[in-house]
């Protein structure tokens, strides 16, 4: 009997692991977010963030909290660790017939234009694990939740990045999101990481004002030009 249930079990998490997953069309999840530059002392940041995704509608928002030091923020060129929303969705810009991702800082009312969906700036696709021929990594905890993990092996920085992972539990609530890097830059101290909190998942659709373009003007293009800002 114990061999049985033994074998019962691995066949489930086999099956349960044979498939990429895919995202529902819509849902939203707060995290905390830990980023770690290129420097091998010293601690990393640590902020607060949320994530609102409506491929229904083809829309997105990242909401990075203050205390941030993520590298799409830094496009904007603003030199600050306020709280940063990259929305991207049709007339983000101000262009009403063009889908674009911006960086808008609320506290500074600055915004600008990173870049096109023609250029890869769109909504990530729900099937972006499948249709990226994903690997499975396997089970991990994730404060104390058993998750299975994913390695998107196509990552949009192929000249420091391994894959994009991400994991979710068995009901499909999401774990975490972890850039992986590549041995010399993580010798070098790179880190980046949203862990999600569980108790705030919801695919409940959310409203307009959620993903309303700001006031400000955000038409023109951002200052910074690192590699991945004009990815």
């Amino acid at each position: 009997m114990a061999m049985r249930t033994t074998t019962l079990v691995l066949t489930l998490t086999l099956a349960y692991a044979a498939t990429p997953p895919t995202w529902p069309n819509q849902f939203h999840v707060e995290y905390t977010e830990y980023s770690h530059q290129l420097h091998p002392w010293g601690n990393g940041t640590t902020n607060q963030g949320s994530l609102h995704y409506d491929f229904t509608n083809r829309r997105q928002l990242f909401v990075h909290g203050e205390g941030q030091t993520d590298n799409w923020c830094q496009c904007a060129g603003t030199g600050t660790d306020d709280e940063c929303h990259l929305l991207s969705a049709v007339g983000a810009s101000g262009n009403s017939s063009e889908g674009s991702m911006i960086a808008w800082f609320p506290a500074l009312a600055k915004c600008c234009t990173i870049g096109n969906w023609d250029h890869g700036f769109g909504p990530i696709r729900p099937d972006w694990l499948v249709a990226g021929n994903s690997t499975h990594v396997g089970p991990k905890k994730v404060d104390g939740r058993m998750c299975d993990e994913w390695a998107n092996n196509h990552p949009g920085d192929y000249f420091m990045m391994t894959s994009d992972n991400w994991s979710q539990d068995s009901n499909g609530v999401p774990c975490d999101y972890v850039d992986t890097f590549k041995k010399w830059v993580r010798v070098l101290g790179m880190r980046h990481s949203l862990t999600f909190d569980p108790s705030s998942y919801s695919t409940a659709a959310e409203g307009d004002a959620v993903f309303a373009r700001p006031t400000v003007d955000c038409s023109e293009s951002c200052p910074n030009k690192q590699g991945w800002c004009t990815a």
